[in-house]
């Protein structure tokens, strides 16, 4: 059966949820009218309908005895005069709504259509190839990044490792000229070659930022893996070798991004996305282009809490305002992170890690920073959405919520992002405060061996 996407709200849904009651036909507006089409009803049927569209929100579905009455009514009003607008021939295809991704990260999905994807690969040997082959097609000295690589995915391992992860060595060597990085598929750690490494001037002794780990090999020199907040040694070097880009140029960029981002999107029949963390100048631009009418898809946005932190309290408030109704870039939740990813261990635990006994994993941002963030946010009435994926992570954002919001969180609707591992203890805790437990279930499918 070929398949219809409608880039509409998923209002289809309740509008389907019970027979709809016969409308008004004198005064229910539309301006997109798509007849011919099968929907799925909540009890698991399919049925012919046709569906009424006004300004990209469905105002009727039109079932069975009353669609051919409707549709001949419809088509005498147009050639009167009296209704203009556009219709479309579903042809007996399958129309469903557009769907909703409820955490993503929208620009950076387009640069990952950029890189080189390593989602498929189950070897350290294919990433090398793969790497391998873009070096001989890239100018010395050029930048070469990668991301979606997952040790616990690979059936034959690298001789040496370094607490589960490989090690440099044999990336440095097929790229000696080239600098190369390249992220794991959580986002929550990355590999480096020795030439990422010269830029960014690491060596054993590098002060790593509070948050972050660099893994050192068994000589004490490092790994080439740096995970969390230690990352940010090799992405200033990355972000470094940009500065000469003009501003044109990087406006250029971001645009590339957007619009793959849009297309990947599209081409799964996602039509609206929560945008999981942005700085300001972004919002800026998605302001803009959804005040133009140039976004095609709706975007869901969440500030950084950096960018909560460090913007005047009258230009924040204001920003907020004018994007709360906008119905392609609603800017109106600010994003922060307890903790890492599992997958690195970065997940913030409450006892050891079975295969590294002494490390429970550890905070991101401090507590008293998260808290401050929740504070602003309560005051200028922004959702609040923290990353916590491990036991303790999440039982540390449950506390912060609670101190700062009482009992006034299901109102506020404040959001755990991910909440993977749990207490059982916090679990009654999340549902007694209406603390929404924002989960996505491929963490176990990625998580599933650990």
């Amino acid at each position: 059966m070929k398949y219809l996407i409608v880039l509409v709200t998923i209002y289809y849904l309740t509008a389907c949820a019970t027979p709809p009651k016969k409308p008004n036909y004198d005064y229910f507006q539309f301006d997109t009218w798509i007849v011919n089409g099968v929907v799925l009803r909540p009890d698991g049927t399919t049925e012919k309908a046709d569906i009424y569209i006004h300004k990209d929100i469905i105002t009727a579905v039109i079932f069975s005895h009353e669609r051919e009455f409707l549709a001949q009514m419809m088509r005498n009003e147009k050639k009167k005069g009296r209704r203009e607008f556009k219709e479309i021939n579903a042809k007996g295809n399958f129309i469903m709504p557009g769907l909703i991704d409820a955490h993503a990260h929208f620009i950076a999905l387009g640069k990952n259509k950029a890189k080189l994807d390593f989602l498929g690969t189950n070897s350290w040997e294919q990433i090398l190839e793969m790497v391998k082959s873009k070096v001989a097609e890239t100018p010395k000295g050029q930048w070469i990044t990668g991301r979606g690589w997952h040790q616990e995915k690979w059936t034959e391992l690298p001789d040496e490792l370094v607490d589960g992860f490989p090690i440099h060595d044999a990336l440095s060597k097929i790229s000696p000229d080239n600098p190369v990085v390249l992220n794991h598929a959580s986002g929550h750690g990355l590999i480096a070659n020795a030439k990422a490494m010269e830029l960014a001037e690491i060596s054993a002794d590098s002060k790593i930022p509070e948050g972050g780990v660099m893994l050192l090999k068994r000589d004490g020199s490092p790994s080439g893996v740096f995970q969390e907040n230690a990352m940010n040694l090799v992405f200033d070097a990355l972000e470094k070798s940009r500065k000469n880009l003009s501003d044109k140029q990087k406006s250029e960029e971001w645009m590339k991004y957007l619009r793959l981002a849009e297309d990947e999107c599209l081409s799964q029949g996602i039509t609206t996305v929560h945008d999981a963390g942005i700085d300001w100048e972004s919002a800026q631009k998605f302001k803009q282009l959804a005040s133009n009418n140039q976004l095609n898809v709706r975007i869901f946005s969440m500030l950084s809490d950096y960018t909560i932190q460090n913007t005047k309290k009258d230009e924040l408030k204001k920003h907020i305002e004018e994007t709360r109704e906008n119905r392609f870039f609603t800017n109106t939740a600010v994003k922060a992170y307890m903790d890492g990813a599992l997958g690195s261990r970065g997940a913030w635990l409450l006892e050891d890690y079975s295969d590294l006994p002494g490390y429970r994993g550890e905070n991101v941002t401090s507590i008293a920073s998260l808290t401050k963030t929740a504070q602003i946010s309560k005051e200028l009435n922004l959702q609040v959405c923290i990353h916590a994926i491990g036991d303790r992570g999440n039982r540390e954002v449950i506390d912060v919520f609670e101190n700062v919001m009482g009992h006034d969180l299901g109102k506020a609707r404040w959001r755990i992002e991910h909440a993977q591992h749990l207490n059982p203890e916090d679990i009654d805790r999340i549902a007694n405060l209406d603390i929404l437990a924002s989960m996505q279930t491929v963490h176990c499918t990625s998580d599933a061996p650990y």
